[in-house]
């Protein structure tokens, strides 16, 4: 009797040790695929709609990857004139702008080429 209940308690020991290391090597998992921790993206959207949709991706993008967003709503088009009014100035605050194609002629002329930023992250 006394052997099958040494036997369960180091059956258990080794379940809670196995867990804990586990645990454990999640947990610097978790850290290292996370190589944006600490990023926040400012966004600018147009209607709350959108920013709600925003929030459906929030917690998984932070969770993957450490991202969290600041999303940010102006109405009608109070967007497009403070938009355009910051871009010009040349100190937007946003990294991040959702506007409709209707304006892309408005907004053409700050757009900025992607291809250096994947290059220099080395994205696929």
């Amino acid at each position: 009797m006394h052997t099958a209940r040494l036997q369960i308690i180091r059956l258990g020991a080794f379940v809670m040790a196995l867990s804990m290391l586990l645990g454990f090597v999640a947990i610097q998992y978790s850290d290292a695929a996370k190589p944006y921790d600490g990023t926040t993206v400012r966004v600018i959207v147009n209607a709350e709609y959108v920013k709600y949709a925003m929030t459906l991706i929030e917690t998984e993008l932070f969770d993957k990857h450490g991202i969290k967003l600041e999303v940010e709503v102006i109405p009608g088009e109070a967007f497009v004139t403070k938009t355009l009014l910051e871009f010009t100035s040349g100190r937007s605050p946003w990294d991040l702008i959702m506007f409709t194609p209707t304006y892309m002629a408005d907004y053409f002329r700050h757009f900025e080429p992607l291809e250096p930023l994947i290059k220099k992250l080395n994205l696929p």
